[in-house]
């Protein structure tokens, strides 16, 4: 008798640059609340020790920046370092507020991830209230009340769908990750020359340092042209050759051995790309500098 066999479809998760830079934060939720004041409250200033994202239901509270006071509007969501002052003005009506405090996890990444946070939660930014972070914020609130086995954890994931969530919201993170002269862009431009000094004797693509930095391909692209007026392959490219020169003035270095060494197992081809790039081969290049001629060919 012929037995059917289910049919298996199998699909895999791809975890994008974003969510990889994402989870080495480990950004973690402590604590969640409500503000709600009254005309004439006496407490006109709020502050955290934690990291917080404030989400203005009603009312026009500031927030100060050095000397500076910031107005909010409803459907505000702000986030706040820690010590920030939020100034209510106890004069005006009565504002409400959605909170939640946070911690971050990567203690060696504190400046990258404020730097993150508030590109991702720019002043004065509104989210014409959006009902679904809205009931994130919410729910957030609601499961708090409970005092079951894995509350904690159903806050957490609620807490990362949020940043999820305004990530895809937010126009401006969009438009960060597409311009490569924000401000932490020459911060990834110091780990992508990291990257390629210590792999210069191997061959990689274009992707494999991508994923090595979490960002994407194409934002590493734009990067290196802004920066460096160079693509990265033409910008590895010239450094290794730069280098080769530097390495064929040491006689008792084989041109083989140097070849490898940067990343080209096949020596001929290294010299094609040699002569290409100087106008000269490596050997006619080292024979000129052993004579003491200009090793351009001038002379």
């Amino acid at each position: 008798m012929k037995q059917n066999i289910p049919r298996i479809q199998k699909y895999s998760v791809a975890i994008s640059p974003f969510c990889r830079r994402f989870l080495s934060f480990a950004l973690r939720i402590v604590s969640y609340g409500t503000v709600h004041t009254q005309t004439n409250d006496p407490h006109g200033e709020r502050f955290s020790f934690y990291h917080r994202l404030n989400y203005v239901v009603s009312g026009n509270p500031c927030i100060l920046i050095g000397d500076r006071r910031v107005e909010l509007a409803p459907g505000c969501l702000v986030y706040l370092p820690p010590n920030q002052i939020l100034e209510i003005d106890s004069s005006r009506p009565p504002v409400d507020l959605l909170f939640v405090n946070f911690e971050v996890g990567a203690l060696d990444m504190l400046e990258e991830v404020r730097s993150f946070l508030q590109d991702l939660f720019p002043e004065q930014h509104v989210y014409d209230p959006d009902q679904e972070l809205l009931a994130i914020l919410r729910t957030i609130q609601k499961i708090g009340m409970r005092n079951q086995v894995g509350t904690g954890l159903e806050i957490q994931n609620l807490f990362e769908n949020l940043i999820v969530h305004t990530v895809r919201l937010s126009e401006h993170f969009s438009q960060l990750q597409d311009d490569p002269v924000s401000s932490g862009g020459a911060n990834i431009l110091g780990k992508a020359m990291n990257y390629i000094n210590e792999n210069l004797g191997h061959s990689f693509r274009l992707s494999d340092m991508a994923d090595a930095l979490s960002i994407s391909e194409n934002y590493l692209y734009k990067l290196f042209v802004s920066k460096t007026g160079k693509s990265p392959a033409a910008f590895i490219q010239n450094l290794r050759m730069e280098t080769a020169k530097q390495a064929l003035a040491n006689q008792s270095l084989p041109i083989k051995m140097i070849a490898a060494h940067l990343g080209y197992p096949d020596a001929s081809h290294f010299s094609t790309v040699f002569k290409r790039t100087w106008g000269i081969s490596p050997r006619a290049y080292r024979a000129r500098l052993t004579n003491g001629l200009p090793p351009d060919g001038t002379a």
